[in-house]
């Protein structure tokens, strides 16, 4: 299972909007992987650039982790100091839009 959370093109979360603006799960979600562990998310590019992941399966430990885009302006502040080179990924832009290709690994 793969949980997927984000900032609006504004830089804001759903938690940080007020009652009135916010909508339950605004830029948030579970995907379910495929056999393989491949799954398929579309998306706003969201403001600071980078996007949260929880990935669990059965009998591993859950990884949490971050993934930011490769010249994105915020990289160097990152108030919380996650950004790691490993953690930043070129957008590579194919008819259907700019794609992100993570590969994630889970400890077994």
């Amino acid at each position: 299972m793969v949980d997927i959370w984000q900032a609006d093109s504004d830089g804001l979360y759903d938690m940080n909007m007020t009652k009135t603006e916010q909508a339950a799960y605004r830029l948030r979600g579970k995907v379910r992987t495929g056999e393989r562990g491949g799954f398929r998310v579309e998306t706003i590019r969201p403001a600071p650039a980078h996007i949260h992941f929880m990935i669990t399966a059965s009998g591993r430990p859950s990884l949490v982790t971050e993934l930011f885009f490769e010249g994105d302006p915020y990289l160097g502040n990152d108030p919380a100091s996650q950004v790691h080179p490993d953690l930043v990924h070129a957008l590579t832009l194919r008819d259907e839009g700019l794609v992100l290709e993570p590969e994630f690994v889970l400890e077994s």
